[in-house]
């Protein structure tokens, strides 16, 4: 799914930053078509070493797809937001910290099916998209580290 559709999102527009200052109308904005920003470098919230992970692959969720890029600063005082974390290439113990959260979703879901109860890709991409927020959130706040 080279455009990212298939992550069960049926709103072209449910994922653009803004809909009131800009659409994304043909769902086209991934990580590779997003713009540069001079000294910031696009983050993976849930990093591209994880998209093989069991979750992310029964969601269906692109790992590029634009609601899981943030635009991080590569030095100090160069974002309006000081808390921010500073982002200078891979940060494994970041994404250790994402993959013990996957984990448990695959946990959960594996007891969900010992019950009966077989999760469908919208059940894994609620998961995924609560775990992209859980880490805006540390990252906006500077609670978490690119490290």
């Amino acid at each position: 799914d080279p455009i990212g559709l298939a992550g069960n999102n049926p709103t072209l527009y449910g994922y653009v930053r803004d809909i009131n200052t800009w659409l994304d109308e043909f769902g086209l904005l991934t990580y590779n078509t997003m713009p540069s920003i001079p000294d910031h470098q696009k983050h993976h919230i849930i990093p591209q070493q994880l998209r093989y992970h069991d979750v992310i692959a029964k969601a269906g969720f692109n790992i590029h797809d634009e609601s899981n890029i943030k635009y991080l600063p590569t030095k100090a005082g160069v974002n309006s937001n000081p808390k921010l974390p500073i982002h200078n290439g891979s940060h494994p113990i970041y994404t250790n910290q994402v993959k013990m959260d996957l984990d448990r979703v695959s946990v959960r879901a594996a007891q969900d099916a010992r019950l009966g109860k077989v999760w469908k890709a919208s059940d894994y991409q609620a998961e995924i998209d609560s775990i992209i927020n859980k880490y805006n959130i540390l990252l906006d706040q500077g609670l978490i580290k690119c490290k």
